[in-house]
């Protein structure tokens, strides 16, 4: 059944199905204005008292959506027109009647009360007096859009699916949802669990819109007969398990353990829960699980073979289980003894009945033996004990691992020895150490050059050797060293020691001698470094004295030892150079002066860094020299030297004359003497001419100063505007520039200019304007100006369309003498035409820059929308209801016009041509041969250009 119904959907429902049409009005306020005729006139003969005569009438603007007019009279419909339609209507003079507008929505909107009034004007003919009650109506169409998907689908057994459409709209609307006729809910939106036919009635401001859906039920049964026998699961471990679901159905898309397997039947071995997911081929999912519990078995750790070294051998499993059945004990213990070779079994139980079974062979090896020996040692002596390898494992007390071992303390030690089949022998010995001599000597022995010291270590034992090779219990030496000395004691143990022999010599004062200075200086003599008291031949007892005599010092001092030392050093003094600098210097800037120290020596300095005995200075400053004779002895000397100031001439730097004016240039107050460039000595000199004119000037000092100026002729100013054009692009610009004489000031009386600088304007006219630039200079003003003519470019680049993929179009722009077509994803073949031929493949816009004869511009842009299918243009109607009601009477294509040629013809269910136009304009009423068809399912194909549409049409009439 599920089938069956599914190819009647198909059928029946290929489009859309619309019980009501929601239109989206662009403006719902349509006005209609009804104009009388000025002449009415009567077809053929005279006006009998009480005939009809016919007004004509006009509707000012287009309802939308297929409204209508309709005229009534006292009780019956006289005539029905389309609100896009003129026509005429016959009444009768006087007669009052109805008008009324009916919305595509099911609203009426009346306006009642209409006269007309009619005088004869001779003949036939009458004039129109007026309407004498209304001339303008207005109608306000309320229009709310509703958006409902045309299928719904539930395909699982407990799945519901939510009808929600979206609206316009969502303030004071009254909405009621029908599943056939009866009422399932009043929200914006329902879930639902049923298939049918659900239908949205929605009322706004009186007027009732309605869509609809389809909801279709495609419920996949149960994946599962059954469920495992049993949900848990319990075992062994080290076994495995066979999972098996029972399924109810073959038809599965997707069939998973979490285990990752893919089918009904698995084996695992680890405790878990194991779910299988299952998919059908309808997108329906179902699982089930099971839950596998592992016990844990005993766990028993016996070898192969177990090694009997003495008399017995305790076997242990240390609770592996809870019940133990041994081959030689009847007892249930976890351990027991073992005396002879052979073969040992065991079983263990746990409590959850799980066991575990080992056996192992019992093996009669030799017995494993060691000794040791207790030991004496000197003390800080060690000893090293070596036993066999013989693949045996050791291990000591201080838990070293090997069959060496050193050891170098008092103590009790022990060795285990283990072989291969885990024998084990230990044993331990004692470690004692005897006494050694205990040494004492001094560390250092000290006397004077050319005595003897004596070293004695006859104290310290019986045996004595000494590094000279000496067997005495002492030594007397006379050179300084190290000593050392080996004794021995009546254990035979020795020790050694040591002493260092050190002899006192005269301290090194490090004086140079003779020590020489220059005269008027000191020399220190410093003997810090003799720690005892001493003498010198001044008769000072001071470790540090000055000297400022020339002459022979000497010093004497017996140091701790009993050791007398003398020491002494000659002391020299030499002259001093001399050198003489006057006190103080002055000189005019720019002039030198010569210094010179009048004096012979080795070396000089100067402050300056000069190194000669003369020198040559000029700068305001104390100059400083510093002589140094042969002997290292040095002099110095200063003196200063101040300069006069020159006088500073500030004449300005250029000045100007106009036409028929003198100059004067005045140099007074700068100094007393003068000497100009033109041979004149006063101190003020005029001109009419321009040219340089240069001065010397002389001060009281004698210091002299220059200066100069410029004198330049300025000539009237003579005002200019330079520009690039005499005529401008609407929203293009230009810069002016203003010539002639200093910039002054400009003139934009249009407000249409930006100042980019002093002689720079930006001007940016809307239409003719004129701009003034004022120029100045010290002799006046003068003033120009420019007018700027203004174009615009009268063109387009035409109208957005939409075209279907694979079509081709020509563009359209207008206005222009030359084009330029660019655009951001294609390549025009030729972009230099006003109609280039374009095939886009993806919705997307062009741009057009125009130009006239001018060379003016205007850019603009296309958008061609493309469309891979013919229903984004052209929506299929699906339904259709020429019952004379005024909606949907005939069977009209939105958009039918973006195609070039169209064809349609319609079929009847048995293939039956009942409808043909070629060029069709949405006019076909559902008749064939002037007849109406009868309700029911027919088919049509809409030929557009290259793209062909084709639906089923269900035809209603009720």
């Amino acid at each position: 059944m599920r089938f069956i119904f599914f190819l009647i959907t198909i059928l029946f429902f290929p489009g859309r199905i619309l019980l009501g049409q929601n239109c989206v009005d662009p403006n719902p306020q349509a006005h209609l204005i009804l104009i009388p005729a000025e002449v009415v006139t009567m077809n053929g003969g005279e006006l009998p008292a009480g005939s009809e005569i016919s007004a004509l009438f006009k509707s000012g603007d287009t309802l939308r959506c297929g409204g209508s007019i309709l005229w009534e009279g006292k009780s019956t419909v006289l005539q029905v027109y389309g609100a896009s339609s003129d026509g005429d209507f016959g009444f009768t003079e006087g007669e009052q009647f109805t008008f009324l507008v009916r919305t595509p929505f099911g609203c009426t909107i009346k306006q009642s009360n209409i006269t007309y009034r009619f005088k004869e004007v001779g003949g036939n003919k009458f004039k129109n007096l007026g309407i004498s009650s209304l001339e303008q109506f207005k109608v306000d169409a309320p229009v709310l859009n509703i958006t409902l998907d045309d299928f719904f689908t539930i395909n699982c057994i407990s799945e519901s699916v939510v009808l929600k459409p979206t609206f316009s709209t969502l303030e004071n609307l009254d909405l009621k949802w029908y599943l056939s006729d009866s009422l399932v809910g009043t929200m914006s939106s329902i879930k639902v669990k049923q298939g049918g036919l659900y239908s949205l009635k929605a009322t706004f401001k009186n007027c009732t819109f309605t869509d609809t859906t389809i909801v279709i039920e495609d419920k996949f049964p149960p994946l599962y007969d059954s469920n495992l026998p049993n949900d848990t699961i319990n075992t062994c471990s080290g076994s495995k398990t066979t999972l098996f679901f029972p399924l109810a159905s073959t038809d599965l898309k997707v069939l998973k353990w979490n285990t990752g397997e893919s089918t009904p039947e698995i084996e695992v071995d680890q405790s878990g829960l194991y779910i299988l997911a299952a998919e059908g081929s309808n997108g329906c999912k179902a699982a089930d699980s099971i839950q596998v519990i592992y016990q844990n078995s005993p766990i028993i750790a016996l070898p192969d073979t177990l090694y009997l070294c003495g008399d017995s051998l305790l076997v242990q499993l240390k609770g592996a289980g809870d019940v133990y059945f041994w081959s030689r004990s009847t007892s249930n213990v976890d351990s027991i003894w073992v005396y002879d070779e052979g073969l040992l079994e065991v079983t263990v139980s746990s409590a959850e009945n799980c066991y575990a079974n080992a056996a192992t062979w019992i093996k009669l090896v030799d017995k494993l033996t060691i000794q040791l020996s207790d030991t004496l040692v000197c003390a800080g002596k060690r000893i090293t004990l070596e036993l066999p390898q013989m693949d045996l494992e050791f291990t000591w007390s201080t838990g070293l691992k090997s069959n060496r071992a050193d050891f170098d303390s008092s103590g009790t030690y022990s060795l285990k020895v283990k072989n291969k089949y885990g024998c084990v022998s230990t044993d331990s010995f004692i470690l004692s150490h005897l006494p050694v001599p205990k040494l004492a000597l001094k560390d250092t022995l000290s006397g004077c050059s050319g005595k003897t010291i004596k070293i004695d270590a006859s104290e310290f034992g019986i045996g004595f050797l000494w590094n000279t090779g000496s067997t005495a219990s002492f030594l007397e030496v006379q050179d300084e060293g190290l000593y050392v000395v080996t004794v021995s004691n009546d254990f035979g143990c020795s020790s050694a020691d040591s002493t260092r022999i050190l002899f006192t010599s005269n301290p090194n004062t490090n004086w140079p001698n003779p020590i020489t200075t220059c005269i008027g200086q000191t020399v220190r003599l410093d003997a810090n470094h003799i720690k005892v008291p001493l003498q010198w031949s001044t008769g000072d007892q001071s470790k540090l004295i000055s000297i400022s005599q020339p002459g022979l010092y000497t010093l004497k001092y017996t140091n701790d030892l009993g050791c007398q030392f003398t020491d002494s050093v000659r002391v020299i003094f030499y002259s001093n150079p001399l050198i003489s600098l006057p006190d103080s210097l002055r000189i005019c800037q720019g002039q030198s002066q010569t210094l010179d120290v009048r004096n012979t020596g080795r070396s000089y300095s100067w402050n300056t860094g000069a190194t000669t005995d003369v020198i040559n200075v000029q700068r305001a400053q104390l100059y400083k020299v510093t002589v140094t004779n042969e002997f290292g002895c040095k002099a110095s000397d200063s003196t200063q030297l101040r300069l006069w100031n020159n006088p500073v001439v500030t004449l300005p730097k250029a000045d100007t004359i106009c036409p028929n004016e003198n100059l004067a240039i005045d140099a007074r107050s700068f100094g007393q003497k003068f000497r100009w460039s033109t041979g004149a000595t006063t101190g003020i000199i005029t001109t009419s001419s321009p040219g340089n004119f240069q001065v010397t000037v002389t001060d009281r000092n004698g210091c002299s100063g220059q200066g100069s100026t410029q004198v330049i002729a300025q000539n009237l100013p003579n005002a200019s505007i330079e520009s690039p054009r005499s005529y401008l692009c609407i929203g293009d610009s230009v810069i002016l520039t203003g010539k002639g004489g200093a910039p002054f000031k400009w003139l934009d009386p249009s407000n249409t200019s930006r100042r980019l600088s002093a002689t720079r304007i930006l001007a940016k006219p809307k239409t003719k304007s004129s701009y003034g630039f004022v120029a100045e200079n010290l002799c006046g003003t003068d003033t120009a100006f420019i007018q700027l003519e203004v174009r615009r470019v009268n063109g387009s680049a035409g109208k957005d369309t939409a075209i279907l993929l694979g079509r081709k179009l020509q563009l359209q722009a207008r206005g222009g003498k030359t084009y330029q077509w660019t655009s951001p994803e294609y390549k025009l073949g030729n972009p230099n035409v006003a109609n280039p031929e374009v095939a886009p493949k993806d919705s997307t816009y062009f741009v057009v820059v125009i130009e006239d004869e001018f060379k003016c511009r205007l850019t603009d842009t296309v958008f061609i929308g493309v469309y891979s299918d013919i229903t984004e243009l052209i929506k299929p109607i699906n339904l259709f209801t020429p019952n004379g009601d005024g909606k949907n009477d005939v069977l009209k294509f939105k958009d039918l016009n973006l195609f070039n040629a169209n064809k349609i013809t319609v079929f009847n269910r048995w293939g039956g041509i009942v409808f043909q136009q070629s060029n069709y304009q949405n006019d076909w009423d559902g008749t064939y041969q002037s007849r109406p068809l009868p309700p029911g399912v027919y088919y049509y194909v809409l030929e557009l250009d290259e793209a062909v549409l084709k639906s089923s049409l269900t035809l209603i009439r009720n």
